[in-house]
């Protein structure tokens, strides 16, 4: 029997880390303009009385977090593998967009909690403050979401975190038009959306929507007087970020339990594999998995004819693999008629 691993992790290793950095130093930019404004914008709500910038600076509270804690999972992805973790510790990144979803869905259940009470229970609200500041956190928002969201990756992709989707446009070299991309987040590191920088987009994206739902309260409070349109703006932009974390969650747990790679068929690609490999009869224990989004991971078992040159089957395994499917890892196994684990038909 014959495994191996591909002979071109290295160019995907470089990729990938190159396109990492960017979004480490796009984090942290983005942490410096959260925490200075979030300051500001507290203020505000506290001297107005305004739930929505309220809401709006505790959601900017929770980027302060959210956007420290991707830098920090950044930095501990790049730590190389030892003998006890041999993938090294890129799952920080997974484990950080999960905590970024939750922080979401809590914080919005908390706003909508207090929603309902100044609907029940109305406040004054001095909306030129309000408006005065929340004009100002859009600002702030709009650069900080474009320096997330908006900046043009190393490997020449293009980053959409406007789109609110969980999956971006993947333009990785090697994808042919007929092919589904492996991973629906991030077939390529270097030219899709991180799924730790993901989360911090999605914080950053709240507060968003959220100073502009303050600027549209504060406009009709001062041209209608009607209080209740803070609070009911406010619910409605927690339910929507509330779903969105919701999503995050989900993306994030599934590659925590090894899910496959989203777009990924399995059957479709052992397909692909007897039509472009001459000599291969059959494929099995086909397992795909990520180690964390952008780095999709696979094994397999292919059974060969005897007369077959099993280097030769391998390296063209390799290439429809790759080329084909994206995947700049994996492990394949040539057999004949003997496999020999549990579980070989």
């Amino acid at each position: 029997m014959t495994a191996a691993t591909t002979g071109d992790d290295h160019k995907h290793v470089n990729s990938s880390s190159s396109a990492t950095s960017e979004a480490e130093r796009r984090t942290l930019f983005a942490f410096a303009i959260t925490a200075l404004f979030m300051v500001v914008e507290a203020a505000g709500g506290y001297l107005s009385g305004s739930l929505a910038l309220l809401a709006d600076a505790a959601h900017m509270l929770a980027d302060v977090f959210s956007l420290l804690l991707a830098w920090a999972a950044f930095r501990l992805g790049r730590l190389a593998p030892d003998p006890r973790r041999s993938y090294g510790y890129r799952r920080f990144e997974v484990i950080a967009a999960l905590i970024n979803g939750a922080t979401v869905v809590l914080l919005s259940v908390g706003i909508v909690y207090e929603a309902v009470w100044r609907l029940i229970d109305p406040r004054p609200v001095d909306a030129w403050p309000m408006l005065v500041v929340a004009a100002i956190g859009l600002g702030a928002n709009i650069v900080t979401w474009r320096v997330l969201g908006h900046s043009h990756s190393p490997g020449g992709g293009h980053v959409h975190g406007a789109h609110g989707h969980d999956h971006d446009h993947i333009h990785s070299q090697g994808y042919h038009h007929d092919d589904a991309p492996v991973d629906g987040l991030t077939a390529d590191a270097g030219s899709a959306q991180n799924l730790n920088l993901h989360g911090a987009i999605l914080h950053v994206l709240g507060d968003l929507l959220g100073s502009a739902a303050a600027i549209v309260a504060a406009v009709v409070i001062l041209l209608t007087g009607w209080l209740p349109v803070d609070p009911i703006l406010s619910i409605g932009i927690s339910a929507l970020i509330a779903f969105s974390g919701v999503r995050l969650m989900g993306s994030s747990g599934h590659i925590l339990l090894e899910g496959s790679p989203a777009g990924f068929d399995a059957d479709r690609l052992a397909a692909r594999l007897k039509a472009e490999v001459p000599g291969l009869v059959g494929v099995h224990h086909l397992h795909a998995w990520s180690v964390t989004s952008g780095h999709p991971m696979l094994t397999l078992h292919a059974v060969v004819r005897r007369d077959v040159d099993r280097d030769e089957a391998l390296a063209r395994i390799k290439d429809v693999l790759e080329g084909d499917f994206g995947l700049a890892h994996s492990v394949v196994q040539i057999e004949g008629d003997i496999c020999g684990d549990e579980g070989c038909s």
